[in-house]
């Protein structure tokens, strides 16, 4: 992961605002959160039906509206100059990146855009340096397609964990859909997830999920990868039920643009606020691998699932999460804010 400002645009405000995601923070500091987002990066691309479910749920279309209702108006409208104003490289004539618009709509994108931005310059002036040194070179690409795959396996993909309490039936369903999906696709169908992500936007929905218990909506859409698989099964542990329900552990192989390109942080409502607390393991907001972001369903399980564990009581559990609960106390203290 970049070591750079990234201000995803999850929330709203002016620049002069952005010293809370990174700017003004010693270069140690940012080093140390890059190196931990980094740990669970793996090889590989996307492949192309992971490409097709995603373009399926939202298709590369510029549309200032629906960027006005995923991140605010003011934030839709950030996003829209940041990639129409032309951009001067030194020594060369302005560059156009409206080109790279369409792919806004994806949450992967539109949650990184000033990350997008940086990427977007740097493709487009590659292209026209490799043009203009060989004429048989293809022209910067203008289809929102090519960009989207480029701009994915950029980014690469992540190790990343999803833990449920089940029984051994609710699994087998897994298994049968070959998918994750979110609690709301379990009373209602994925045409409805899909209108509620359309309609709600992306930044009521992670809000609405951080912050569950105020009920902000009727069927969530939305889950969540967890880097460190710790921090999966002590949430999940919280559901089980014994001896019928039990903790599987899923390890994932997951495209890292499926997920939003936020952290806690971003989310939540005071974010100077580095630590938080849950099942007495405190878990760092600044950090993006704390908790991954994802709408509307994690597909193609058997595709991604690369180890699965199950949980069969709860000094297991314990005994897991223990040396986890110790590391995370001394982060904090090494690294109280």
């Amino acid at each position: 992961m970049e070591a750079e400002r990234v201000c995803v645009g999850v929330r709203g405000g002016d620049d002069d605002d952005d010293d809370v995601y990174g700017q003004g923070v010693a270069p140690a500091e940012l080093a140390y959160r890059a190196g931990l987002d980094a740990l669970n990066n793996v090889e590989g691309t996307i492949h192309e039906y992971e490409l097709k479910w995603m373009l399926g749920k939202r298709p590369l279309v510029h549309n200032p509206h629906q960027l006005a209702i995923d991140y605010t108006p003011e934030v839709a409208q950030q996003m829209i100059t940041a990639f129409t104003t032309p951009v001067l490289p030194t020594g060369g004539d302005a560059l156009t990146l409206e080109a790279y618009l369409p792919c806004l709509a994806w949450h992967g994108v539109g949650t990184r855009w000033r990350q997008f931005r940086t990427w977007a310059q740097q493709h487009a002036l590659t292209a026209r340096k490799e043009q203009a040194t060989d004429d048989a070179a293809p022209a910067a690409g203008q289809d929102p397609t090519e960009l989207f795959r480029a701009f994915a396996n950029h980014l690469g993909r992540v190790r990343s964990y999803r833990a449920l309490a089940l029984t051994e039936a609710q699994y087998a369903t897994v298994t049968e859909l070959n998918s994750i999906v979110p609690t709301g696709r379990l009373r209602v169908g994925s045409d409805t997830i899909d209108a509620i992500v359309r309609e709600e936007g992306v930044k009521k929905i992670l809000y609405a999920r951080l912050y569950i218990g105020l009920g902000l909506l009727d069927y969530d859409p939305s889950l969540s990868l967890h880097d460190d698989p710790e921090t999966a099964v002590s949430i999940a542990s919280g559901y089980m039920e014994l001896p019928t329900r039990r903790v599987y552990l899923m390890e994932m192989n997951v495209p890292k643009i499926e997920a939003c390109g936020c952290k806690v942080q971003d989310v939540q409502s005071d974010p100077t606020r580095r630590w938080f607390k849950h099942n007495k393991i405190w878990y760092d907001a600044f950090l993006e691998r704390t908790e991954r972001y994802m709408l509307f369903e994690i597909p193609f399980y058997s595709q991604r699932c690369t180890k699965l564990t199950r949980f069969e009581d709860a000094s297991q559990v314990l005994q897991f999460l223990r040396p986890y609960q110790l590391l995370q106390a001394q982060r904090k203290q090494l690294r109280p804010q």
